[in-house]
């Protein structure tokens, strides 16, 4: 009985190929962290807009906020991730991504490359330091509304307000 069990369960461990092992490189974080600004040919962060997930990996589009390395268009990048240590991306997430140009010239990452979520990123921030490139927000508070008779106060309306007041005159 002992006999069939061993035998049943190697053949089970035997016909099973599809595994593949994650193996990163040791040291302390920082460490990895250095090494990799060096190695990688991008480090980016941004927020996921679109995630294709498959049994061998997937990809992300991914909308770029900051960059420490490299130059990347300033809208969706697509960023692989595939083999046995790919990132399971969540769209509407904000990652730091470490990333290789492959032999396909697909933009790719995995965990052993500390790509992973930014929340989650503290000391790789710090190390890396300011950025090369930061999206900047910017309000256009001009307005095309032509002025306007107020009725009732038989006054001008110039359809300006003041910022950080609610008080439109």
């Amino acid at each position: 009985m002992f006999r069939n069990i061993l035998f049943i369960g190697l053949i089970f461990i035997f016909s099973v190929t599809d595994i593949q092992a994650c193996l990163c490189k040791s040291g302390s974080p920082k460490q990895i962290i250095v090494s990799l600004r060096k190695s990688a040919d991008f480090i980016f962060s941004g927020r996921t807009t679109a995630v294709q997930v498959s049994r061998t990996g997937n990809y992300a589009s991914i909308q770029v906020k900051r960059q420490w390395k490299g130059k990347l268009a300033l809208e969706d990048v697509k960023v692989y991730s595939n083999g046995g240590c790919f990132i399971s991306f969540v769209n509407e997430r904000e990652y730091l991504i470490y990333a290789k140009i492959d032999e396909k010239g697909k933009l790719t990452t995995n965990i052993c490359m500390r790509s992973g979520l930014l929340e989650r990123s503290e000391l790789d921030l710090q190390v890396l330091g300011e950025p090369i490139y930061e999206q900047k927000v910017e309000l256009n508070l001009t307005t095309s509304v032509p002025p306007q008779v107020c009725q009732e106060h038989d006054s001008l309306i110039t359809n300006k307000f003041q910022l950080g007041s609610v008080d439109w005159f």
